[in-house]
């Protein structure tokens, strides 16, 4: 792998999962009969809606998941993109040479004077393009694809 292919790669889980969150903001919107009020200026007050609210991912998919009815639970999503974009976020990547993979780790809340390590996960070509949304990955299957 190389530095474009990480940063391509990249590039697509971060578009993806811009694109569920906005997806599940527009379909919560829609669901609870609320009005998208796009704001034009900085500073001006706006009605709070789920397009505008201050939910994270993991609400966001919560709430999509508690309005899906019992036909429609093959729909729901898997938490798993949360894990994901958190990583990414907050995460730390290390390789012991100049060259890929990197680990990228993912630390938790300490507890006395420890930390949990939460994720551990080698990123490689292959990882990349599972978590872009390729087949096999529910949560992506609303969201832009390649």
């Amino acid at each position: 792998m190389h530095d474009d292919d990480y940063a391509i790669g990249l590039g697509r889980i971060i578009r993806n999962l811009h694109a569920l969150e906005m997806v599940l903001r527009v379909f919560l919107g829609e669901t609870h009969k609320q009005t998208m009020n796009v704001p034009t200026a900085v500073g001006v007050m706006v009605p709070e809606t789920y397009f505008t609210s201050y939910h994270s991912l993991g609400q966001l998919i919560a709430a999509y998941n508690q309005v899906l009815t019992i036909q429609e639970a093959t729909f729901a999503l898997d938490y798993e993109a949360v894990t994901v974009r958190d990583a990414i976020a907050h995460g730390r990547l290390l390789t012991t040479s100049p060259h890929y993979p990197l680990t990228l780790y993912k630390f938790g809340k300490p507890t006395a004077a420890s930390v949990p390590l939460e994720l551990l996960e080698v990123i490689s070509e292959r990882w990349l393009n599972e978590k872009t949304g390729h087949p096999g990955k529910v949560w992506m299957k609303s969201c832009v694809k390649d």
